[in-house]
């Protein structure tokens, strides 16, 4: 009856739909197999209201008014009781409303049975765009679509006479003159052989020693000690 127009936050989703599984399935067990469980949505001023009605054996008011008293507070009740009463079910439920803020009541219907009242509040409720107005393009949209922005592909230019590439930024060169005649800088040619090891190079033939070498040398040492060293100018030096 709500409609497929409003929604719940992504974080209240999943508990909401925990919390009406618990509920739905209390109802079931406690209902004859015969009757249905009615499920029941609809918008109320303080948000939107989920019933849950079963046609079960009438709840006596006592045990009506102790549970009711869980789903308010359920930080006062001792969890070891409700497990061995078999109402675990209901904690978990309590505890979900508790952590987002949810109101849930049991009361009696007309049929006898029991009603689980979930009150969602409207600050959790979000409205969602029908179809027809998803698909129409926004006014921002559309005056955004007829502006194409202009893409420039920048790419990275190589370092040319001039031009040094500066190490450790990418793509970024440094001016170093303007001079067209200035000459251009050293490069290393690549090898195109393999580096060797010291170890593994040939080594260079050694070549025989000549008979009579040193001897000759020394005859050149002894020759050049015996000569007379040249004699001095008397001439007056020439300022």
């Amino acid at each position: 009856s709500v409609g497929a127009e409003l929604g719940l936050p992504g974080h209240v989703g999943p508990d909401l739909t925990h919390l009406l599984a618990e509920l739905i399935e209390n109802a079931c067990e406690c209902s004859d197999p015969e009757t249905r469980v009615m499920v029941r949505a609809q918008r109320v001023p303080h948000g939107l209201a989920i019933e849950v009605e079963d046609r079960a054996i009438p709840m006596p008011p006592q045990t009506r008014a102790q549970m009711n008293d869980l789903l308010k507070a359920p930080d006062e009740v001792d969890v070891s009781g409700q497990v061995r009463a078999g109402q675990l079910g209901l904690l978990v439920a309590a505890k979900i409303a508790q952590s987002h803020g949810l109101s849930v009541l049991l009361q009696e219907n007309t049929t006898g049975g029991t009603t689980a009242l979930v009150v969602i509040p409207a600050r959790l409720l979000v409205a969602i765009p029908s179809v027809e107005d998803a698909g129409a393009p926004q006014p921002e949209e559309a005056r955004m679509s007829g502006q194409q922005p202009h893409q420039v592909a920048a790419a990275p230019a190589a370092p040319g006479v001039g031009q040094v590439a500066r190490p450790g930024a990418a793509g970024a060169s440094t001016s170093v003159g303007h001079s067209a005649d200035a000459p251009a800088l050293p490069t290393r040619t690549r090898r195109s052989e393999p580096f060797r090891p010291p170890q593994e190079r040939e080594q260079a033939p050694v070549s025989a020693a000549t008979p009579g070498l040193a001897a000759a040398f020394r005859s050149g040492l002894q020759a050049g000690g015996t000569a007379s060293p040249p004699p001095a100018s008397t001439e007056d030096p020439t300022p």
